[in-house]
């Protein structure tokens, strides 16, 4: 491959070059160059638990004299010098004066936050304070333009200027998370509530629990009961429910008194809820359960199979099947809730490239999505068919105490693992 090549080239010419520099400089240096070697015609030197910067002749450049320096970006270094942190150039000067107990490596949006006294603030990349150092913690500013702030215990938000857009009285960190859209999960004296970018409530902060929004609806519970608010703040489905699910496609499962159904976004029961168990719908099917059997409802509320079978082992179909079982044995229904493989194996896997390894008689072979025996019974036990590095799909067999691996027509194979071409990351 080209791509890894000239990645080798180019490190072997800069560890060729710090090994020189090295050599040269044994006496000199207890360390050169470490892992990134020379950038822009300087490289890291460490002599003594100092250090500074040299050039490719092994002329210093910056003294060697700090406890730590990091790699310069837009022409600036953090540095640590007598347990204080600060900036300098490229020549060495002083950018930034040694003065804080922490500071950032790199400035975000042209703030880094700093550390004097234990109370954190941010400077600019002239070393002025921004905003005052009277936080606890803060964090950097997200994508929003927002950063996360502590004091006194209490959470917050402030601007890039230091006003405090989100007032700091929230509880803990958990308690103030990200903004999902304009809006933010707050946590106040052990409740729950929203607020907006401005920082106002949008609900009261009563709520035992709240959720991130889905399809413009959160769900949020108080003294047990569950419903949803709008992303304005308002109730918009009574809560009224036991237990509620997120908004998937225009349906949330809900349930009442035990029992479970799905309603739409505007609280209209799609489902009837009379079944003892659901689940999230896949391929527009859901799986249920009433009465200790089980079958398949689609989204409409109808019930595409009869509620019959002692398991049904899938919550997904694939390749437009899944399995079902009765009376101990297995078979596969499709979309429609055919039966489109009676239950009569054993046992049988999940459909993968076209195949299904099935258990007959102790014994495992292949169909296909039909129903075809593909494979004859005759393994003890069988896998899957997965594709190799190369495409070609094959499954792993034991006939006869022997693993062996078998493609789609049953001819055995011998399969060479993949041991790559190197790391691409010299």
């Amino acid at each position: 491959m080209e791509k890894p090549v000239i990645i080798l080239v180019i490190t072997v010419l800069i560890a060729g070059n710090c090994e020189k520099i090295s050599a040269q400089n044994e006496k000199r240096y207890d360390r050169v160059g470490g892992y990134y070697g020379f950038l822009e015609g300087l490289a890291r030197a460490e002599l003594n638990g100092k250090i500074g910067y040299i050039d490719s002749a092994g002329e210093v450049v910056i003294p060697l004299m700090y406890d730590d320096l990091e790699l310069f970006y837009n022409n600036i270094a953090r540095a640590k010098l007598n347990d204080k942190y600060g900036f300098i150039d490229r020549k060495g000067n002083i950018v930034i004066p040694f003065e804080y107990d922490g500071l950032d490596t790199w400035f975000y949006e042209n703030l880094a936050r700093a550390r004097v006294n234990g109370k954190s603030g941010f400077i600019n990349m002239k070393g002025e304070t921004i905003i005052p150092f009277i936080y606890d913690v803060v964090t950097n500013f997200q994508a929003e333009g927002l950063a996360q702030v502590k004091r006194d215990g209490k959470w917050g938000y402030i601007d890039p200027a230091g006003n405090e857009i989100v007032p700091v009285k929230y509880d803990s960190y958990d308690g103030v998370g990200y903004f999902r859209g304009n809006l933010l999960q707050v946590k106040l004296n052990g409740k729950w509530g929203y607020v907006n970018r401005a920082g106002k409530e949008i609900t009261p902060i009563h709520y035992d629990f709240v959720d991130y929004f889905f399809e413009g609806l959160a769900r949020v519970r108080l003294n047990g009961k569950w419903g949803f608010i709008s992303e304005e703040g308002i109730e918009a489905i009574t809560l009224k429910y036991d237990f509620a699910g997120n908004f998937d496609n225009g349906l949330a499962h809900v349930g009442i008194n035990s029992k479970w159904g799905f309603i739409d976004l505007s609280d209209n029961e799609i489902v009837t809820l009379k079944y003892d168990e659901v689940e999230k719908f896949s391929e527009n099917r859901a799986r249920v359960k009433m009465n200790g059997k089980y079958g398949y409802i689609d989204r409409t509320g109808k019930e595409i199979t009869s509620i019959k079978y002692n398991d049904v082992f899938d919550s997904a179909f694939t390749n437009g099947r899944a399995r079902i079982g009765i009376d101990g044995k297995m078979g596969f229904i499709n979309l429609e809730g055919n039966e489109i493989i009676p239950p009569i194996y054993n046992n049988a896997m999940l459909f993968s490239e076209g195949l299904a390894a099935v258990k007959f008689d102790d014994k495992w072979g292949y169909i296909d999505l039909n129903g075809k025996v593909i494979i004859p019974f005759r393994y003890d036990k069988a896998g899957s068919f997965i594709p190799d590095e190369a495409g070609n799909k094959y499954a792993e067999v034991e006939l006869d105490g022997n693993s062996i691996y078998i493609d789609k027509n049953g001819n055995e194979t011998e399969i060479e693992v993949y041991e790559g071409e190197g790391d691409d990351t010299l």
